[in-house]
């Protein structure tokens, strides 16, 4: 899943004033000081090289985050600490690319191991003492996604997708390039592809298409606030009646062209989150905020702190979220 945009003349994301992203100020006379909210957060010692690609909240004090290769960092309420590192041997190669907690004693990591020869998906399981890979399920090849109602009812998405039952893991479709997997309820799932804008319904027994735009723009996130009321994001638009945000509603999809989008804001967006229909994050290349009637455009860290983009994020509240992105960077949203 993995891209600055120079714009000015938006709306002030708290005040309501004309503003810039970084390197210009209101009157282009030079750089403005970046008193954002963002703050870039440190993190653990011995962490590899690469990109943190996913990160999750069991609550305020407890959170997960994985990528860097195989690695999983775990922040405490004051800092952020390795907590696993997938054992590799020589010729191998392995990666996590997302992570759900169900309470403190019961998470899961997915990603994809191989050796040149071999290629399998990997998923890991937490049961608050350690964390243990699961048994490899038939025909996995890598695992993308994963998305739990419950300690009974998950699903795993990436070359195809696997049902957990609360005792095992069952490969259910080879519908392939799934990022992003998100469940109102058993019989209320949503799949989003990489491949030609996809996006899948689940029915509680069968998986069917419901959009594919023959622009073929990849699609990497998506999240309900509702079963009536969902969002997807995706890759750069290149038609100007697209973008790369949809909306659902009203039954059926459709590309949201409010603002920002409507002023030209139209560069990749890789992760979307929602703590509820009021307030929720998405964030890219560049950071926006929903607050229940549209989304504002809020300004990142400056460039000389290399944030670069984004590529997933988690909304606590309304005055708390976290993102994080490659360069093992993370990010916290602390007004």
């Amino acid at each position: 899943m993995k891209k600055l945009l120079r714009y000015c003349g938006l709306a002030a994301f708290l005040a309501g004033a004309a503003f810039c992203l970084p390197n210009c100020d209101d009157n282009a006379t030079g750089p403005t000081p970046y008193t954002g909210p963002w703050k870039v957060v440190p993190t653990p010692e011995g962490l590899g090289p690469g990109a943190l690609d996913a990160v999750f909240f069991v609550k305020p004090d407890l959170g997960y985050a994985v990528g860097c290769g195989a690695s999983i960092i775990k922040y405490d309420g004051t800092r952020w600490k390795i907590d696993y590192k997938y054992p590799k041997r020589e010729n191998e190669g392995a990666g996590f690319n997302d992570v759900w907690f169900n309470g403190p004693d019961d998470g899961w990591v997915v990603g994809d191991w191989g050796d040149g020869k071999e290629q399998k998906g990997l998923i890991m399981h937490y049961d608050g003492v350690k964390w243990k890979e699961v048994e490899n399920i038939a025909g996995s090849v890598w695992w993308e996604c994963v998305f739990f109602l419950d300690e009974n009812n998950g699903w795993v998405g990436g070359y195809g997708i696997a049902r957990w039952d609360g005792l095992k893991w069952t490969y259910e479709t080879d519908i392939s390039f799934i990022t992003d997997l998100y469940f109102n309820s058993p019989t209320d799932g949503w799949a989003v592809s990489k491949y030609s804008e996809r996006i899948y319904h689940y029915d509680g027994s069968s998986w069917t298409r419901v959009h594919d735009d023959p622009w073929g723009i990849e699609l990497y996130s998506i999240w309900f606030t509702s079963p009536d009321r969902g969002w997807a994001a995706g890759s750069d638009c290149i038609s100007g009646t697209q973008s790369n945000l949809m909306k659902y509603g009203n039954g059926k999809w459709y590309y949201y062209l409010g603002e920002p989008w409507t002023e030209g804001i139209r560069r990749s967006i890789y992760g979307v989150h929602f703590s509820g229909p009021n307030n929720g994050w998405a964030v890219g290349q560049n950071t926006f905020r929903w607050d229940g009637e549209r989304w504002w455009y809020v300004e990142k860290p400056p460039p000389e702190t290399h944030v670069g983009t984004l590529y997933d994020v988690y909304t606590l509240n309304e005055d708390e979220a976290w993102a994080v992105g490659p360069g093992r960077k993370i990010l916290h949203y602390e007004p």
